[in-house]
């Protein structure tokens, strides 16, 4: 290789490594246990209802999307949990009722306060909007249209 290449691609890597360091991905906790049982009657409804509602604003019900193909309802970039993921940083679950799990832990842990993602149960959807969904209100208007209220609803009305 002459010097030409290797500075070319001595240039490359530091950009790579910059922009993985300096990327702004949601922040989400750990992923939890993946085996818990979804259909547990404990698991308070608000919770439920919560997830669905992600899982329509993301996409996880249309076939063929990335929440879809990834097993992943909530859209989460959790990292590498032992699956993988994909090229954008969504986790990838080896089954949808692991997928559930993970969502259902996140909201979990936000309803109890453990979160250190900085969720609070004050946020409303929209400020929920600029954290889990990159800034994307429309996920804001259809979680909160889904739930049947507004965009300006404090979450904790939902999960607790």
């Amino acid at each position: 290789m002459d010097i030409e290449t290797i500075a070319i691609v001595s240039i490359g890597v530091a950009i790579l490594i910059y922009l993985m360091q300096h990327t702004n991905y949601p922040s989400f906790d750990s992923v939890g246990d993946l085996n818990v049982n979804t259909s547990d009657p404990n698991l308070p409804a608000g919770i439920t209802a919560f997830a669905r509602a992600i899982a329509t604003a993301e996409g996880f019900y249309v076939a063929g999307s990335i929440p879809a193909t990834y097993n992943n309802p909530g859209d989460l970039k959790l990292g590498d949990i032992g699956f993988g993921t994909g090229p954008t940083g969504i986790t990838k679950f080896d089954t949808p009722d692991h997928g559930w799990n993970a969502l259902y832990h996140q909201l979990e842990i936000i309803a109890n306060g453990t979160t250190h993602a900085g969720y609070t149960l004050d946020m409303n959807f929209s400020a929920m909007a600029d954290k889990w969904a990159e800034g994307d209100q429309n996920w804001a208007t259809n979680v909160s249209a889904y739930l049947g209220t507004s965009v300006d609803t404090q979450i904790g009305d939902f999960l607790t």
